[in-house]
């Protein structure tokens, strides 16, 4: 004889139930109602179930949807009920299937007396998704002669997305983990270390709220667009259609106020439900390593010489040293890379013990190097001394020499990147490294510095107020010296700069990546001039746009020039590409596809500067060309070097024999027209016909039929 109370949160609270039973322990049943009894003692909700008749005996939960609509109600009524609950329609259907009647009875009968299922529902509008586990066992109570089943359900939310995340996230030191329920548009936090999901699950605040007050508080104004671009949900969703994970990196401001690189990783947890996971993970010692040395790179110097500064109370005590090795190519081809590296890491080495005594040192890029210095530990006469090597193995002797620039901080604020460019101009005013091997930087070069972040960020300003024009430099007929074609080019004049020479403003920007932005305003502009003066019905010629190869990996400029390509308003021919040498070789196999349906499409492609790489041959071995030009470095040289003039007709020569036409740069005299025009150079391009001009001068020879 037994007597139980039952007190548990599986009843109702003003339910006090008391059982006293009866048994024979020997009884089958009772035996495996006891033992289902104690599996469902965690479920918050069960429903006792007569199978043979289909019925519903009795309910209890914590849950209103769950309980019984009335005494008896059939079993499949109350599946059918409260499986509208389940938001896929699939799972849905298929949850019915199982627990009908019908399929209960039938698995009873094959020996099959538990079957479980687990699906995730909404319990309702805004409420978070939850993983429930249904169960049903079966018992055939023989004195009764009746099939029975006790239902019962089990929250597994947290079990289920613990199983789910990655292990990785365990191994790995992240910042933090968020789950992005993208369906109610919020995100619940944790740290990994403490990782709990009961906690996670607990606790979540909106996640466009969230995303604005991170952009606010700890991301960098010029990072701030970029940042609010790559974790709005429709991004984030787009990426994650075309792969299985999503990352970017974006700086943000620690607790100190220091800049760190922060990755974001975003991979789905269930797609269905738009349940995302993203990691943070600082990355920056990652970034500001450099492999070769194991040193510092730029950012990393950047970083610490920030800290320092920022800890200083007098800016001034300090110098920015940068060395060039000059010629380092030579170590490479004399005695192999394995050997030019030992030696790049040997002069790092040498920098960061000298009598210097740097703070921070850095190998800034390829050769050069960079270290902070206190004022008093430079020595000039020691660092003159330090700007000597030499170089021996195998019986082969090379002396290199280090052009070191100097810059001495200033009571002003001033990016760090701006010290290290000041320190690089200096090192260019050496004129002869082995008198005076350094040169600290003075007020007299400051005009040959221009900040690029700076330049960086008034590029877009620039183009709106129209302070970008675009050139045109005529390209002639060698025979007749009539205009055949044009390069555009393009000129900045800066409202307080004024006039930036391109060749100061263009790798600035190629280097800070917005190059493309503005390549796409020239061919915009070109293409709006082609476009006017030919349904004008007035003389055009083509005109030819220079191309960097980043524009190779826009998505804008390719549409842009898929896009130009299907016109059937403009006759094909009218429009020119021009890509350097330096710009093939970055180019990866598979973007010369795209240049080849560009060539398909009667966009005439023009090799740049032939000669002026290392690889020009190879380009021609490798690409297909309509136009090769001969780079105004040979042109130059026709009337002082008789190699460089042999040089020039066999290229010619070349070039016609695979049907490549061919323009010479830089021509500025007549003996240099003569000698082009006499060895067949189909055009010339230069000074000695026509200067870069602004649009309205070219109209003026256009429509003149010059």
């Amino acid at each position: 004889v037994c007597m139980e109370v039952i007190r548990s949160a599986e009843y109702k609270p003003d339910d006090q139930i008391a059982m006293m039973y009866i048994r024979d322990i020997n009884d089958e049943y009772l035996k495996q109602l006891d033992k289902i009894i104690r599996h469902a003692k965690d479920a918050f909700a069960s429903v006792t179930v007569n199978i043979s008749d289909g019925s519903c005996i009795m309910a209890n939960s914590r849950i209103a949807s769950l309980e019984l609509k009335d005494v008896n109600e059939p079993l499949d009524s109350y599946i059918e009920r409260i499986s509208q609950s389940i938001p896929q329609r699939e799972v849905r259907t298929q949850y019915r299937k199982v627990f009908c009647v019908d399929n209960l009875r039938e698995c009873l009968t094959q020996g099959k007396d538990m079957i479980q299922w687990e699906c995730p529902v909404y319990a309702a509008k805004g409420i978070s998704l939850r993983m429930i586990r249904t169960t049903v066992e079966m018992v055939r109570n023989v004195s009764y002669d009746r099939l029975e089943a006790l239902i019962y359900f089990s929250d597994i939310t947290e079990n289920y997305f613990s199983e789910q995340i990655p292990h990785m996230l365990y191994r790995k030191n992240f910042d933090r983990i968020e789950i992005i329920d993208g369906q109610r548009d919020c995100v619940r936090l944790d740290h990994p270390g403490i990782f709990a999901m009961e906690m996670v699950l607990a606790e979540e605040i909106s996640y466009s709220g969230y995303v604005t007050e991170v952009m606010k508080k700890f991301v960098p104004d010029d990072e701030k667009s970029v940042y609010e671009k790559c974790v709005r949900l429709d991004t984030i969703r787009k990426e994650l259609q075309e792969k299985d994970r999503y990352s970017f990196s974006v700086h943000q401001f620690n607790k100190k106020g220091e800049k760190c690189l922060k990755n974001y990783t975003f991979f789905y947890l269930n797609k269905f439900f738009d349940i995302i996971v993203a990691t943070v993970e600082d990355i920056t010692e990652k970034f500001e390593q450099d492999i070769l040395t194991g040193g510092y790179n730029r950012q990393g110097f950047i970083r610490h010489v920030e800290r320092i500064l920022k800890e200083s109370e007098d800016r001034t005590g300090y110098a920015v040293v940068f060395f060039d090795i000059k010629n380092f190519k030579a170590v490479n081809e004399l005695f192999g890379t394995e050997i030019g590296d030992m030696m790049l890491r040997k002069v790092y080495e040498d920098v960061r013990k000298s009598e210097l005594k740097p703070l921070v040192s850095a190998r800034e890029d390829a050769d050069h190097f960079i270290c902070l210095v206190e004022r008093k530990n430079l020595d000039l006469d020691m660092l003159t001394g330090m700007c000597q090597k030499k170089l021996t193995r195998g019986g082969k002797t090379l002396h290199l020499s280090v052009k070191c620039g100097i810059f001495m901080l200033e009571k002003k604020k001033m990016s760090v990147n701006g010290m290290i460019d000041r320190a690089k101009i200096a090192q260019r005013y050496i004129t002869d490294e082995f008198v005076q091997s350094y040169k600290i930087y003075d007020s007299s070069m400051k005009n040959t510095y221009i900040d690029k972040a700076t330049l960086a960020g008034e590029l877009e300003e620039g183009i709106e107020q129209g302070q970008f024009k675009v050139y045109f430099q005529p390209v002639v007929d060698a025979m007749t010296g009539k205009i055949a074609s044009a390069e555009s080019l393009i000129r900045w004049f800066h409202p307080k700069k004024g006039f930036i020479s391109p060749g100061v403003f263009i790798p600035a920007l190629e280097k800070s990546g917005h190059i493309s932005e503005l390549d796409l305003y020239v061919l915009d502009s070109v293409n709006e001039f082609q476009k006017k003066r030919y349904q004008s019905d007035k003389i055009t010629v083509p005109v030819s746009t220079n191309l960097s190869w980043m524009d190779f990996y826009d998505e804008t400029i390719m549409n842009w020039l898929e896009k130009k390509c299907a016109d059937a308003s403009m006759p094909s021919g009218l429009c020119r590409m021009e890509i350097t040498e330096t710009s093939y070789a970055a180019i990866e196999a598979d973007r010369n596809a795209t240049l080849e349906a560009l060539r398909e499409a009667g966009i005439l492609l023009l090799l740049d500067d032939f000669g002026s790489g290392y690889s020009s041959f190879g380009m021609l071995q490798n690409y297909n060309f309509d136009i090769m030009k001969i780079d105004m470095s040979f042109v130059r040289q026709i009337e002082t070097n008789t190699k460089t003039r042999s040089i020039i007709r066999f290229i010619i020569e070349m070039a016609h024999t695979m049907e490549i036409k061919i323009i010479a740069e830089g021509a500025e005299t007549k003996e240099q027209v003569e000698f082009l025009r006499d060895n067949g150079c189909d055009y010339i391009q230069g000074y000695y016909f026509y200067k870069p001009m602004p649009e309205e001068e070219f109209v003026k020879l256009l429509d003149a039929g010059r």
